[in-house]
């Protein structure tokens, strides 16, 4: 979690190529736990990571 003060983000580093959609599930709970307003998920991936709520 990174902390500015007065917004909140979430970042979550996987050390995969072939992040799933339980990993963007996982960050995407935790985002709203803490009522981050931006959300990372760094991986080793050269695609586009689709949900239904989100576009990664």
């Amino acid at each position: 979690m990174l902390d500015w003060g007065t917004k909140r983000g979430a970042v979550e580093i996987q050390l995969t190529s072939k992040p799933s959609p339980d990993m963007t599930g996982r960050l995407q709970k935790t985002t709203d736990l803490i009522g981050a307003e931006r959300r990372v998920l760094l991986c080793c991936s050269v695609r586009t990571i689709e949900t239904d709520r989100l576009r990664w």
